[in-house]
Formats: C-alpha cells, sequence, structure tokens
C-alpha cells in the first residue's frame, strides 16, 4: 500500500511524500525523534524530526486519501 505523508512547518508551508514502506523507522540524532522512510523511486532514506520547525505529521492511505495517522509535534 502506497502512503503519503505530508508535513506542515512552523512557518505554515507543506510538504509532501510518497512511500510504499510498511513500517517506519525511528531513530534519535541531535536530541531529537526522528521518523524514516524511503521515498518511491529514491535510494535513501527520508528523515523528518518529530519538532524542530516541524508542526504536524499526517500520515495518508495514497490510493484513497484516508488519513491513517496524525502525529503533533
Amino acid at each position: 500500500m502506497k502512503k503519503e505523508i505530508q508535513i506542515t512547518l512552523l512557518n505554515g508551508h507543506e510538504k509532501s511524500y510518497l512511500t510504499d514502506a510498511e513500517a517506519f523507522l525511528q531513530k534519535t540524532q541531535d536530541g531529537w525523534e526522528m521518523l524514516g522512510f524511503q521515498e518511491v523511486n529514491k535510494n535513501r532514506n527520508t528523515w523528518i524530526p518529530k519538532g524542530a520547525n516541524v508542526k504536524e505529521i499526517r500520515i495518508y492511505d495514497a490510493e484513497s486519501g484516508r488519513r491513517l495517522e496524525t502525529i503533533k509535534c
């Protein structure tokens, strides 16, 4: 199942990513918890900090548009 990850930054900008990953990666770097996944047609993982200029992370089912999860930062 393809998932779409949308993030909202503190300044109001939004970014969107597509992934085929079933499970997300997690790590701590520089004191921030980070959410990781591999984007479609990319080789390296994309890491999004939970906090540090990120206001909200929303995860959707890309095919139906149904919201799966919301992470407030």
